[in-house]
């Protein structure tokens, strides 16, 4: 009876353990697309709509960890929309116009995706890759960052609904190979750690 008994303990406290180790890889891959993806804005008249969409960019990741209520999600999709409307032209002054744009109007796709329960959160991330890139894997130059940070939405996405696979991480990381040049060692460090992390478990 005690030898069933401690067996059973057993595979609780390993249960357990799992469990929190899965916790701690999701909250650490939101945090790191958080840190990656933010939109840096050094033109003071930009820099107010610009820190608007990274504020609501954030506020998604965390709804998004939490599972906040349809209601809230519901109302949070509309003000998204609203600024991802306001921030739709296709002509640019310039090319740094051009990257500030494409970078709101990802931010806003991914927000979206963040905050959208059933699949079509893989449509939403499919539209903030294709608006940052134009053609699969390949970001406007120096938006290599935040790709990687969709790259990982999609993974945690995938990860949640049980459909990861090792293709998956592999694809991640030959992009960090290809554009590696565009992006800080840290973000290469952390990017890779968390690869391991996630072919581990």
């Amino acid at each position: 009876m005690m030898k069933k008994f401690f067996t059973t303990l057993s595979f609780i406290i390993v249960g357990v353990n799992l469990y929190s180790q899965e916790v701690t890889l999701i909250e650490q891959t939101i945090k790191f697309i958080g840190t990656t993806f933010l939109i840096s804005e050094t033109n003071p008249t930009e820099k107010p709509e610009s820190d608007l969409i990274n504020k609501l960019f954030e506020e998604s990741l965390q709804e998004y960890q939490k599972k906040s209520d349809d209601t809230l999600k519901t109302s949070k999709v509309t003000e998204v929309f609203k600024i991802l409307y306001r921030n739709g032209w296709a002509m640019y002054s310039d090319s740094e116009d051009e990257r500030r744009m494409k970078l709101r109007r990802t931010a806003c796709f991914a927000s979206i995706a963040l905050i959208t329960n059933d699949d079509r959160k893989y449509t939403f991330i499919e539209y903030a890759k294709f608006t940052l890139a134009e053609k699969v894997g390949t970001p406007i130059e120096f938006t290599e960052g935040q790709y990687l940070a969709l790259l990982f939405i999609e993974i945690i996405f995938k990860y949640g609904d049980n459909e990861i696979s090792n293709n998956d991480l592999k694809v991640i990381r030959e992009f960090i190979n290809l554009h590696k040049i565009n992006l800080t060692l840290d973000v290469v460090t952390k990017a890779l750690n968390l690869l391991d992390d996630f072919d581990q478990i």
